[in-house]
């Protein structure tokens, strides 16, 4: 039976292994980050104006907006992550010549393949639904192109928004010109030509400058975003304690059992 005295004793008589075991785990911890390839994630911060201007009739239309959540779904959405994967391509030989991340991305077989890597791996978004904000990043291997990226990234979605509201108005109105009425068939399409001309106007108007609003671009980051340092160090730190204390009770049970023998 080991009691705490015995650990203690064992811990006095072996100091001068643990007090080594515990430097390398040390140095293991500190030197491991350096080897790892670093990421960097920057963030751009966008309003969504209907979020910020609620019924004042209802007190807790801001903290509960709905609208925030909408507009998150349709910035991870599949349609507009593979459009951009195609913009990334197309600007992979001007824009992103030099960018590591891109060549990476754009390696992948397909569109497909590039909008999942990109949800999975590269796109944050966090809705701040107290202020009706929506925090945008993009996470890259250098400072300047996860700025470059997430500012290339925010103002694409914004424009892809835009013009997919103006497409569904097109669409409707399209719907409606085809819709038979008879002898109000002329009358129809008259009012449907003057919609189209004023909603599509007023709906780009809307949507550039009232819906969507960029309050702070993002700059290249000071530090990195991944591997942690810290977090690394805990872990490999904390590792090889609990590995110390199992080769210890495996020891000395293995003591144990042969003695008996």
């Amino acid at each position: 039976m080991i009691s705490i005295r015995d650990v203690i004793n064992d811990i006095k008589l072996n100091v001068k292994f643990l007090i080594s075991y515990f430097i390398i785990f040390f140095v293991i911890s500190i030197s491991l980050p350096n080897f790892l390839a670093p990421s960097y994630k920057s963030e751009s911060t966008v309003i969504i104006n209907t979020c910020r201007d609620p019924d004042p009739l209802f007190i807790t239309n801001l903290a509960l907006c709905p609208e925030i959540f909408v507009q998150n779904e349709i910035l991870l959405s599949e349609s507009l992550l593979r459009a951009y994967a195609k913009h990334l391509k197309d600007e992979s030989k001007i824009k992103f010549k030099d960018s590591g991340t891109v060549k990476n991305l754009i390696n992948l077989p397909n569109n497909e393949s590039i909008a999942r890597k990109i949800r999975e791996s590269n796109i944050k978004i966090f809705p701040d639904t107290g202020r009706g904000f929506l925090r945008i990043s993009f996470i890259a291997n250098t400072p300047d192109e996860s700025a470059n990226l997430t500012n290339d990234y925010v103002d694409f979605s914004i424009d892809y928004i835009n013009k997919r509201e103006v497409e569904l108005l097109r669409e409707t109105i399209t719907q409606l010109e085809k819709n038979p009425a008879n002898n109000k068939k002329d009358l129809r399409n008259f009012i449907a030509s003057e919609l189209y001309e004023k909603l599509e106007k007023s709906a780009v108007v809307e949507s550039t400058s009232n819906k969507f609003e960029i309050l702070d671009i993002a700059y290249p980051p000071d530090t990195r975003f991944s591997p942690s340092f810290r977090l690394l160090f805990i872990q490999i730190n904390l590792t090889g304690i609990l590995l110390i204390i199992f080769i210890y009770f495996i020891r000395k049970y293995a003591v144990f059992i042969f003695k008996d023998l």
